[in-house]
């Protein structure tokens, strides 16, 4: 659900063929393979990610894609750079809101790319309020419970819209930006399910801060609980905001 709106966005930004690709904070690796199908065989990207197990499953998944994946955390990218020169791109998806200072984070990411090269990231907007046509009792419990939670482990809630001031005071200029809603219904709409392993993601930290245990959420039947809402309502469920900004830099930030 989340490839076909960050495609629009990189390619919006300029990503293309031949370009050489750091994305850090990659994870398994769904960002890197996205950006390495579109840089081609002419290019390459290099995924960074602090975990190492992230770094391991990410490895078997590239295939014959030009992609590289390497276990690093921001303060090892220096290195990266003197390895392999400056990037014509650093991409980021979902990394930001969880850094305590993505301002300086973000400066740092500047100083990787050449210039002329592109900065582009992809926030969510967590805070955003969902409205409906219809009340979702059940889905409205599920949807409190991920932002309390999300609030109180020390997440940016509003990063997505706030990005054009974290660009700007990073030295890097205002950025472009869009914004993309992932919105279903019916009975095949893959959101139920993207609701329910989020749900499950945060459950323990939930559980931690005494905001809800696994009886009450009942996690086996989430999915489906959320789809009977939706469903039998005749409505659809908007379940995921984010926004893209990106930047083509002139010089290194602070220079």
């Amino acid at each position: 659900m989340l490839e076909k709106p960050t495609r629009e966005i990189f390619l919006s930004a300029g990503l293309s063929s031949g370009m050489r690709v750091l994305d850090f904070g990659c994870g398994m690796g769904d960002v890197s393979l996205l950006s390495a199908s579109i840089v081609g065989p002419g290019g390459r990207v290099t995924g960074v990610d602090r975990d190492a197990r992230a770094i391991e499953c990410a490895r078997q998944r590239i295939g014959n894609l030009p992609v590289r994946f390497e276990v690093s955390d921001l303060d090892g990218l220096a290195s990266l750079v003197y390895s392999h020169g400056p990037f014509d791109a650093v991409v980021g998806r979902l990394l930001l809101f969880h850094l305590p200072e993505p301002v300086a984070a973000l400066r740092t990411f500047g100083s990787l790319v050449r210039s002329g090269g592109l900065i582009v990231f992809v926030e969510s907007e967590v805070g955003v309020n969902v409205h409906t046509n219809h009340e979702y009792p059940e889905t409205r419990r599920i949807v409190d419970m991920m932002r309390e939670t999300l609030r109180r482990a020390g997440v940016h809630m509003k990063l997505g819209t706030q990005l054009p001031r974290i660009f700007y005071e990073a030295g890097l200029g205002w950025p472009e930006t869009s914004l993309h809603v992932v919105m279903g219904s019916g009975e095949d709409f893959e959101g139920y399910d993207m609701w329910a392993d989020i749900a499950a993601s945060l459950l323990p930290l939930a559980e931690k801060f005494g905001i809800a245990t696994a009886a009450e959420m009942d996690l086996p039947t989430l999915a489906e609980r959320v789809r009977r809402e939706v469903v039998g309502t005749k409505g659809s469920l908007p379940c995921y905001f984010q926004v893209g900004a990106w930047v083509r830099t002139a010089h290194s930030p602070g220079s």
